[in-house]
């Protein structure tokens, strides 16, 4: 769903092309019909529509689950904080403009999560990680950016980052989650513990407590 009769038109067409089955509307209330008619698989949401905001939307859709997963689309502020535990449905946020082969590569993704796929058997995880897809920049101990991507997954311990960078395993690092509010970018202390390609494992260190506020509330523990 999309404000932007252009822009709503525009998705459709791109995501039909890409092999996805597509429905839309650009309001709120028509969404929830659509919904209860036919629960989809994936569910893309602009912060601002007609009638009802994005949050207003996914509590109204709460009392008809289940919630789909959810990818938010937004040119405007769009704090999770808004959500409290419904932030657990979002599974990205995507800000205004964004690339085309950004949203269908992160709608695959979304999709193919259902799948559950293991850890690679090299990661220990102490906490379950939630697919979570916003923009990373990667910097070196003393603050000096290398390289910038999005997260695959995430936990308040952890996450999966793609970059366009090969960082070696045991490197220290600081990593800013460029989260979806007003809040500056969230910054993290971090060590690589495993690379795969394009793909780094990390894991957080020393994270204040304001740190781990602001993990909880973006991953949706409040």
């Amino acid at each position: 769903m999309d404000d932007d009769r252009s822009v709503l038109d525009l998705l459709v067409v791109v995501l039909r092309d890409a092999g996805f089955s597509v429905d839309s509307v650009d309001n709120g209330k028509d969404g929830l019909r659509a919904i209860e008619a036919r629960r989809p698989d994936l569910l893309l949401l602009d912060v601002i529509m007609p009638g009802m905001n994005a949050w207003s939307f996914l509590r109204s859709l709460q009392a008809h689950p289940p919630v789909p997963p959810v990818i938010v689309i937004s040119g405007e502020h769009a704090s999770p904080r808004a959500l409290g535990p419904l932030a657990s449905a979002v599974c990205a946020y995507i800000p205004k403009p964004f690339a085309i082969r950004q949203l269908v590569s992160t709608c695959h993704q979304v999709i193919a999560a259902n799948a559950k796929a293991s850890p690679p058997a090299h990661e220990r995880r102490s906490e379950p990680r939630r697919l979570l897809v916003v923009g990373v920049t990667l910097m070196t101990a003393r603050g000096q950016p290398v390289a910038a991507g999005y997260s695959r997954n995430l936990s308040r311990n952890g996450a999966q980052i793609d970059v366009g960078a090969s960082l070696e395993p045991g490197l220290d690092i600081r990593v800013a989650l460029h989260l979806p509010d007003y809040w500056e970018p969230l910054t993290l202390s971090a060590r690589v513990m495993w690379r795969e390609s394009t793909i780094l494992g990390v894991r957080f260190f020393d994270p204040t407590p304001e740190d781990r506020r602001r993990l909880r509330t973006l991953l949706g523990f409040v």
